[in-house]
């Protein structure tokens, strides 16, 4: 086909990872952006899946012709290496990365294409996140503790130039310059997921890394995506395991980055107060806030034992 042979603009990297349960709503989405198809591509890359995502994905490209896509299979076990495999076989200097439980905006690459181009400084992109729970939300949940599970909505109604760590972009719904990724060596192949260990933060750590390398990072509310959270996530195991994996991140953040003097004792400040707050507050839906004190004092702790240890 003639589109075919056009270089497209951008590129959606989907990292898969036995998700044969929700892959192909994920990818259903992609094929109808407001976007032109012929100035975009979409890449699968699957991590080494061991169910029928390789067949089921393999299949939907053979059946969507009219949109340029790949599938890359990628056997290092890692979410980091396969955003770095994805990005290896672009053809478009702006890669939009979307987790493959996460459904996108019909305008989210055509949004992220225009933020790009009004500034050739323009090295990070992120975009607002919102959630789909599923019916059954245990008792202990609350908006509070959104962010555990990548809800990302900055409180601004344009488009925001970012200047604070807290601030950065998550990556079920992130952009970045080819150039820039490259620049700083990609994502770091010691942070991230790997396998059903839900840690994170690469794509925070190449935020930083990007801006301090000169490039802007930016935020967009128009740049959208909503991330299902399957019900199995939905328990507190994941929490204190998402609080632990949120302290190492900052660790590294504060040490190997940011070049903080935030010390031990700040940690245990913090962490005591989050303690003493766990056990005294009484207030509207107390379990549900003492739960969510008590997750900053894990972080805290965590962050101690985690500096200590280095």
């Amino acid at each position: 086909m003639e589109s075919m042979n056009i270089r497209p603009k951008i590129s959606c990297i989907v990292c898969t990872y036995n998700r044969q349960d929700f892959i192909l709503q994920c990818l259903e989405a992609l094929t109808h952006q407001s976007l032109d198809a012929k100035l975009y591509e979409v890449i699968v890359v699957d991590n080494h899946s061991n169910d029928a995502t390789a067949k089921l994905v393999k299949d939907f490209i053979a059946n969507h012709t009219d949109v340029q896509m790949t599938y890359v299979f990628e056997g290092k076990q890692g979410l980091s290496h396969a955003r770095n495999a994805g990005a290896g076989v672009s053809q478009s200097n702006i890669l939009t990365y979307i987790d493959d439980d996460a459904i996108a905006d019909s305008h989210l690459l055509e949004e992220v294409l225009r933020v790009f181009e009004q500034s050739p400084l323009t090295g990070c992109v992120g975009g607002r996140i919102d959630l789909a729970l599923p019916p059954n939300t245990p008792w202990w949940y609350s908006d509070r503790l959104a962010g555990y599970y990548s809800s990302f909505h900055l409180p601004t109604t344009s488009i925001k130039k970012i200047s604070k760590v807290w601030e950065l972009p998550y990556g079920a719904n992130f952009s970045v310059a080819k150039r820039a990724l490259f620049e700083v060596g990609g994502f770091s192949v010691h942070l991230g997921r790997k396998g059903k260990d839900f840690s994170g933060g690469e794509e925070i750590d190449l935020a930083y890394r990007i801006a301090a390398n000169g490039y802007d990072v930016y935020y967009s509310p128009f740049t959208k995506v909503t991330h299902y959270i399957r019900e199995d996530r939905m328990n507190l195991k994941h929490m204190v395991k998402s609080a632990r994996s949120g302290a190492k991140l900052w660790v590294h953040m504060e040490r190997d980055l940011m070049k903080s003097n935030m010390g031990i004792r700040w940690d245990l400040e913090n962490m005591i107060k989050d303690l003493i707050k766990f056990s005294f507050y009484f207030g509207s839906h107390p379990l549900k806030k003492r739960f969510q004190f008590y997750l900053q004092a894990l972080h805290n702790y965590e962050k101690v034992k985690s500096k200590l240890s280095q």
